[in-house]
């Protein structure tokens, strides 16, 4: 369960860094930048930063597991030197 939170926590960190960056108009004009969403303006819908934010969870997932692979792999190659 913890894990599961820590997950959820990350993605929604960065659904919030990655809205900041992109409209980078919420700064100084929050509402009128929701009212934009709201309204559908450019095609955007309300799911499109949990789109955006998947994509670059799943990437960063793909690292993540990368570099868990290959630090399990040496932490093994170091005990079997040991034995």
């Amino acid at each position: 369960m913890n894990k599961l939170i820590k997950e959820l926590v990350i993605f929604l960190v960065l659904v919030i860094l990655l809205a900041f960056w992109i409209h980078q108009d919420l700064f100084s004009e929050p509402m009128a930048r929701w009212e934009l969403l709201m309204a559908g303006a450019d095609g955007a819908t309300l799911t499109h930063p949990f789109i955006y934010a998947f994509i670059v969870y799943v990437a960063i997932g793909i690292v993540r597991l990368t570099i868990s692979a290959i630090s399990n792999f040496w932490e093994l190659s170091k005990r079997a030197k040991k034995k």
